[in-house]
């Protein structure tokens, strides 16, 4: 609706009232999601979230140009004669704008750093090829995980992805490599290879860690255990061998198992209860459920979460 109104407005003066007050609350509406952008931006800004050496965000220019706009488009006027010079005129200035844009989002929302301590730093898959070298883009996002860890702002790496359908490669397992090439310990990696949605997965595994933090089993012992992390980081394990291998175990033969899986078939479930699992929650998975499922179970004894 926003783009029909810009270019009607372009063609000439909108002539009936309607179209007038259509357009205008289209732009005062996209001018308050700026503001708000620009709010926000700020306001992470100025309490230490984010770093920048440009302070300046593109929604600056959105919510002067809308604004600029809605005055314009609230003015009447004669029917728009077009002239050969005017048209070129025209298609001239909308190239420029178009490849304007991206570099306008390039220098402002490029630079900007969100990097700050956190319980685990994700990284999400992508391609991944037949004899497992990483694609040029997950290679830059593992490689950039490998940093933040490094830089001391998390003590865990969560490598979050798919296994692939035609040749059968992990992602997590290649990103896995990549990091302990790069001297991440293989304690530190903890894989999820079953990766639907990223939001989702993400928030989730980064509660979930962040509840057991600290925690301990029913037996005194730490809830992420060194024989948990070894089973979970295992090459070629998949969920359901890690949870035999952890019953398997005195140390974690007690501990609450909770299986996470992007889709609810009654195999799966099967599956699940056969492996030993406590718990069957289907991705993707509300992460304050998640921290309070591990907070509340008799087999956890973990320190109180701030849910809030």
């Amino acid at each position: 609706m926003l783009s029909a109104t810009l270019i009607a407005r372009g063609l000439g003066p909108l002539r009936r009232g309607w179209a007038r007050v259509l357009a205008v609350v289209c732009l005062l509406a996209v001018a308050l999601a700026a503001a708000w952008d620009t709010a926000v931006y700020f306001a992470l800004l100025l309490g230490g979230r984010i770093a920048t050496p440009l302070p300046f965000p593109s929604s600056v220019l959105v919510l002067a140009l809308s604004l600029a706009l809605a005055v314009t488009a609230a003015r009447s006027g004669p029917a728009r004669v077009w002239s050969s010079g005017q048209v070129a005129r025209s298609l001239a200035t909308a190239a420029g704008v178009a490849c304007a844009l991206p570099l306008l989002l390039m220098l402002t929302f490029g630079p900007t750093r969100y990097a700050r301590e956190a319980d685990a730093i994700v990284v999400f898959g992508a391609r991944v090829y037949s004899d497992g070298t990483p694609s040029l883009a997950l290679a830059d996002r593992v490689d950039e995980g490998i940093r933040l860890y490094h830089r001391g702002l998390a003590p865990s790496l969560i490598m979050s992805g798919a296994i692939d359908e035609d040749h059968g490669v992990s992602e997590p397992q290649a990103m896995k490599a990549r990091a302990i090439a790069a001297g991440v310990p293989a304690s530190a990696i903890v894989l999820d290879e079953l990766g639907v949605d990223n939001r989702g997965d993400g928030r989730a595994d980064c509660r979930m860690v962040a509840a057991a933090r600290g925690a301990t089993g029913a037996g005194g012992q730490p809830l992420l255990s060194p024989a948990a992390g070894q089973a979970a980081v295992r090459a070629r394990m998949d969920g359901y061998q890690v949870c035999r291998a952890l019953r398997a175990a005195s140390s974690t033969a007690g501990a609450l198992i909770i299986a996470m899986t992007g889709h609810g078939l009654a195999s799966d479930t099967e599956n699940v209860k056969k492996a030993g699992f406590d718990l069957h929650l289907i991705k993707p998975v509300d992460p304050e459920a998640l921290a309070r499922i591990i907070h509340d179970s008799p087999l956890v004894h973990a320190p109180r979460l701030d849910l809030r």
